[in-house]
This record gives structure tokens, sequence and C-alpha cells, in this order.
């Protein structure tokens, strides 16, 4: 199992089957597992291509008990609270993407006008000139 953000947290929401396979979606529900709980440990950290910003990590159950008090919402829900949750990461990581593309258009064309070589660093929107041996070539 690999989550992210799994390094720092403190807390974590788990979706597990409490109930037979053949209850489908309506036999999984979600518990607050707490970081230290015993039989849970944070296995390796991915090594990410993309997105570095978060780490990405395993996240290791092995004889891990967790109470009944740590069920998160209604039992037999926890498949609709996660396809919710799906709903609006997509939609916050659709508008960090559109918010991303702006500047990429507004100032890769102006520096291919200006014809320098630009880095861009997405950190607070950061814009640097870079040596030459690095070019992002915009379409024109």
């Amino acid at each position: 199992l690999f989550i992210t953000n799994g390094v720092n947290a403190d807390l974590y929401f788990v979706a597990a089957r409490t109930a037979p396979l053949d209850t489908g979606s309506r036999g999984i529900s979600v518990f607050i597992v707490e970081k230290g709980t015993a039989g849970f440990r944070v296995g390796q950290v991915l090594d990410k291509a993309g997105w570095r910003s978060s780490d990405t990590a395993e996240l290791v159950f092995d004889n891990c008990r967790v109470p009944a008090e740590n069920l998160l919402g209604e039992e037999g829900r926890g498949f609709y609270a996660v396809m919710k949750n799906f709903q609006n990461e997509r939609i916050a990581l659709g508008a960090v993407l559109l918010n991303a593309l702006v500047p990429i258009f507004i100032f890769g064309a102006v520096f291919m006008t200006i014809d320098a070589p630009l880095f861009f660093c997405w950190a607070g929107a950061t814009f640097f000139a870079a040596p030459p041996a690095v070019r992002i070539l915009v379409p024109s």
C-alpha cells in the first residue's frame, strides 16, 4: 500500500474491507490509524520522477489491530467516502495544472520572442534565466 505524504503523517485514513467480497463496494470502511500503532509502520519511500515536493511511501500492516472506535464515518460506507475524495482531488489538481500553464505560455512566449534561455521553476511561480545549455522550447 502506497500513499502520498506517508512519511510525514501522524494520522492515516485507511480504507479496509470489513465485510465479505460479495458485498462489493458496501463492504469497505475507513479507519483512523495513528503513527506508532503496533503492527503498523512506514516502509520504503519511493524515488518519484515527478511532483517531488510530496513524498510517497509504502505503508506496512503486519498483524496490525485497529480498535472499533477508530472507525471513521459509517461502517460499509468507506468506498463512497474515498470516491468523493477522489472527485475533490481531481478538481483541485486540474486547477493547479491550469494555473501552471498560464505562466508557461506567457513567459515562454516572451522569452522565445527575445531569444533568451528560460528555466521554469514551479515554486511560487518563480522564473530564472538559465544557462545557455538549458532551453524550454515553446511552439510558435
